[in-house]
């Protein structure tokens, strides 16, 4: 899914709406909140970085008060074609990778395994995965999983698919 789709990959109809468009900006400009600002020239290779020192809070957060239907807080978007190329990355050392919480009430992440690259937990289901590989490929009628499900995954070829490269268990 492209940025350049005027609905973005979930069909929102006002998707990535912006008022103005600065495409000519180098390292050290001020940005406009609101438009697209795009660095160009040998000045696009910088990354706009902000970081905090602080062990409870985050370093940045986008926050969508909308209470409505089609809300989301963070996008991100990547236009890469090959291998390696990622729309949102996560890392950690020790931590998670990449956290998705759907849980009320709120979890405690020390009640939980650390070194994982991409971790979920949810009231009905921790993770959900459907392929489409064919375009234009409709999501699947598969009823949803039943609450209480860790993994749920819909594919053509296998909803959920493991390797153990380890001796396993006798």
């Amino acid at each position: 899914m492209s940025i350049s789709d005027p609905n973005g990959p979930f069909g929102f109809n006002f998707w990535l709406n912006t008022h103005e468009q600065h495409t000519d900006l180098h390292a050290g400009d001020e940005f406009e909140v609101g438009d697209l600002n795009e660095l160009t020239g040998g000045d696009a290779g910088n990354a706009t970085i902000i970081a905090n020192n602080r062990h409870d809070n985050v370093a940045f957060a986008g926050r969508n008060l909308n209470t409505g239907a089609n809300v989301m807080g963070i996008y991100g978007d990547s236009a890469g074609g090959l291998g390696g190329s990622v729309g949102v990355a996560g890392a950690c050392d020790s931590g998670w990778g990449v956290a998705g919480v759907a849980t009320l009430p709120t979890i405690d992440p020390k009640g939980f395994p650390g070194s994982v690259g991409v971790f979920g937990a949810g009231d009905i289901v921790g993770l959900y995965g459907q392929s489409r590989p064919m375009e234009n490929q409709r999501p699947s009628a598969v009823p949803p999983p039943d609450p209480g499900t860790g993994i749920f995954g819909i594919g053509d070829i296998a909803g959920v698919e493991g390797d153990c490269d380890g001796a396993g268990l006798d």
